[in-house]
Formats: structure tokens, sequence, C-alpha cells
């Protein structure tokens, strides 16, 4: 077996234990406080990347790196808002706030589709211009 396919393998079987332990705990523990657990599980992990990110990285200088800032953060603040309001309840207000981090992400998706496009144009023309120079 490959070492690619030994890897996939071991990701397919983390995946299935992941999804029985979800199960176990939802028998278990109920629904309601599964969904909690895993709305601040995914909220903390998304509010930590974009922190080390934001932190670590020199993020502001490529399109790409503005692009995964915008959205990663986006879903962070959506995620942190929509446990705050799990735990404390969500005033009508909070609406405008939702939508218009909808509309980022919303952006982010968009620009994200731009920068994909963009750069299999520039492989495409790169390699059309270089089909007849000789290999090194």
């Amino acid at each position: 077996m490959s070492e690619r396919r030994k890897k996939v393998a071991q990701w397919v079987a983390v995946t299935l234990v992941g999804f029985g332990l979800l199960h176990v705990l939802y028998v278990v523990l109920g629904p309601k406080l599964v969904f909690l657990v895993m709305q601040a599980f995914v909220a903390a992990g998304a509010t930590t990347f974009s922190i080390v990110y934001h932190v670590t990285a020199t993020w502001w200088k490529s399109a790409m790196g503005r692009n995964i800032m915008l959205l990663v953060g986006s879903i962070a603040a959506i995620l942190d808002l929509s446990l705050a309001f799990t735990l404390a309840g969500r005033p009508d207000w909070m609406r405008e706030i939702f939508a218009a981090l909808y509309a980022a992400i919303g952006v982010a998706i968009w620009r994200r589709l731009t920068i994909l496009i963009d750069a299999q144009h520039h492989a495409d023309w790169t390699a059309h211009r270089n089909r007849d120079k000789p290999a090194a």
C-alpha cells in the first residue's frame, strides 16, 4: 500500500471513530448539550486559527492571505456570536451584524474563485508560453 493510501485510510478511520464518538455522546448527553459542545469546539478552532494567522503571518501582503483572513475571521465571528447567543439569547438588532458577516463570507468566497481562476489562467499561460523551450 502506498504512503498516500495509508494516510487516506488513517483519516477515514479517524473520521469514522469521531462520528462514532459523536453518536455515543449524542445518545448519552442529549442533542442540546452535544450541539453546544460542538459549537464551542468549532468556534474555538476558527477563532484560534484567526488569531494565530493574524499574529504569525504577513497575510495582508497577498490576495490569498487577505482572503483567508476575511473568510476565516468572518466564520469565527459568526460562530462566536452564535455560541454567545445560544447561551445568553439573541437580541433582534443583531440580525444586521449577522447579515454583514454573511455578506463578508460571500465576498470572500467569490473572491477566492477569482483568485483560483487567475492562478489557473496564469499557469496555463506560462505552460503555453514555455511549450517550445527545451527542458533544462
